[in-house]
């Protein structure tokens, strides 16, 4: 368990840049919302998918190595398990950037 805490504390710190950008969109989103509600609502969204799979991923990980450790996985097996969470981390947050680009190409106001 300690080992799971360490490896969490420092996932966190590896991706705390990212994660303070993903809150600072939460906060953008949030307070643009008065103005312009779909566009902050697609933003709101995108961010809070991108940082919920940023947060989730550090978990998930770690779970599978230790699974993989505890039940000794053999290694072709194992490869195979780190791709597959891969491809579905990858997926959703690839959702969370198709979000954040449905906000910046959504037809608004014409510029001035």
């Amino acid at each position: 368990m300690d080992d799971f805490l360490a490896n969490a504390v420092r996932g966190l710190g590896i991706r705390l840049p990212y994660i303070l950008v993903c809150v600072g969109g939460l906060v953008v989103a949030l307070m643009r919302w008065s103005r312009h509600p779909r566009t902050a609502l697609l933003t709101l969204l995108g961010s809070a998918i991108l940082l919920v799979s940023s947060l989730a991923t550090i978990v998930v990980y770690d779970v599978v190595s230790l699974a993989i450790n505890r039940w000794e996985i053999a290694m072709d097996r194992a490869s195979t398990l780190f791709t597959a969470t891969s491809f579905i981390a990858f997926t959703v947050d690839a959702i969370g950037v198709g979000f954040l680009l449905a906000a910046v190409f959504r037809k608004g106001a014409p510029a001035a």
